[in-house]
């Protein structure tokens, strides 16, 4: 089932799809789509979080201003940043998950504003209870990305609905309101059959990374680059699982070739313009043994434990694929630790940067205090070699 999110990006912003043909379609990017609510506390501040997973399907008629839109929410998918928090809203007394897993919100209503829908009047079926909501518009823009030479649409969806409608009432004795704010947020790549032919393009390319430091790497080459992120849904953890036994080199490559595969895929599926596409791992190695990320506080102060006062490597593989060709890099460097103390090691760790880091530790930041000496390439410790990674670009006919 295609995203309903997809669809409302449409919906709400086909001013020019509605001259070009009677319907359109729009490839969602998730890295610019979100599924907020907001709800106050205590009067104070506002506390915020989102659905990660949901499917859904649509029918737009725009020369007849009709359609339909189904949208499902996996309701255990919310994410607050705060995993207690998360515990307690799917717990009985909020989303009660397990016994109401889904969200859905159906509508076969559009109020339209000229060529534009200002409104999507449906319902919301929450903990075995429909009511009526009406979505309203807001904020649209459709514009010719630049980068991906092709028209991309957006804007937001909002509607405040009263949680004591579908009985949840939790909080409300201590002052919690009873108002919660939804927001959808959406911008979508148009998928007409004119633009499809993109041999030409190759004045950018996709970065298949979450990582902020890899895109600031690449920002310093000059390379201008679109992020292609996983879906929701995607298992990019389990992608990085080491076999026994496995040398931290052929690991690092393996990992990254994997990625770069799902990225391909990824790609392949929100039918998106065709450029190269560039995935990159990085591992710390002490001897065979490969420290990836770790898992807990606790798992990154024995990282921290293992490290100091010794050598290790930092290994980071890139690959790039064009099309069918593929090429791929391998950067090795050496890195010494000074000693570390216990109340170091601690303090180290209670500042978070350890967390998301293979080794448990960012060599561009307080970490950078701990290490004596570095031999080999410092962007590649950070998580991107940008020698190898200009060879490679070059090698596709880049010009850097």
């Amino acid at each position: 089932m295609r995203h309903t999110l997809l669809a409302l990006a449409a919906i709400a912003t086909l001013s020019a799809g509605a001259a070009q043909a009677e319907s359109a379609t729009y490839a969602i990017d998730p890295s610019h789509t979100y599924v907020t609510f907001e709800i106050g506390h205590m009067g104070t501040s506002t506390n915020r979080g989102r659905f990660d997973k949901k499917e859904g399907s649509v029918q737009l008629d725009v020369a007849g201003k009709s359609g339909k839109v189904d949208l499902t929410i996996d309701a255990a998918s919310l994410s607050t940043g705060s995993a207690a928090f998360n515990k307690h809203l799917q717990s009985a007394d909020f989303f009660n998950v397990e016994q109401f897993p889904t969200i859905k919100f159906s509508a076969d209503k559009f109020v339209f504003t000229g060529d534009k829908v200002s409104e999507v009047v449906g319902s919301l079926t929450l903990l075995g209870k429909t009511n009526p909501v009406t979505l309203k518009a807001s904020n649209f823009n459709c514009y010719q990305n630049p980068m991906l030479k092709r028209e991309v649409c957006g804007g937001d969806f909002d509607t405040t609905i009263q949680r004591s409608q579908w009985g949840m009432t939790w909080g409300a004795n201590y002052g919690f309101p009873d108002a919660v704010h939804l927001i959808v947020q959406v911008e979508a790549v148009f998928l007409g059959q004119a633009c499809r032919d993109n041999r030409a393009m190759t004045d950018f390319i996709y970065l298949a990374s979450q990582s902020p430091r890899r895109s600031q790497l690449l920002d310093q080459l000059g390379v201008r680059h679109e992020l292609l992120l996983p879906d929701p849904d995607e298992d990019s953890e389990g992608l990085e699982v080491a076999i026994k036994n496995e040398a931290p080199a052929v690991y690092v490559q393996r990992v990254t070739g994997l990625k770069l595969d799902a990225a391909v895929a990824r790609l392949k599926r929100r039918g998106l313009p065709v450029a190269p596409i560039l995935c990159s791992d990085t591992t710390v190695a002490l001897g065979r043994n490969i420290l990836g990320k770790p898992v807990d506080a606790q798992d990154a102060a024995r990282m921290l434990s293992a490290l100091a006062g010794t050598r290790h490597r930092v290994l980071t593989a890139v690959a790039v694929q064009q099309r069918r060709k593929r090429g791929q890099a391998l950067s090795a460097s050496h890195v010494d630790f000074a000693p570390m103390s216990t109340a170091q090691i601690k303090a180290y760790v209670a500042s978070g940067e350890p967390m998301g880091k293979a080794g448990a530790y960012a060599v561009q930041g307080r970490a950078a205090g701990f290490i004596s000496h570095i031999r080999g390439s410092y962007s590649g410790i950070m998580g991107l070699p940008m020698f190898e990674t200009a060879e490679l670009l070059r090698s596709l006919g880049f010009k850097l």
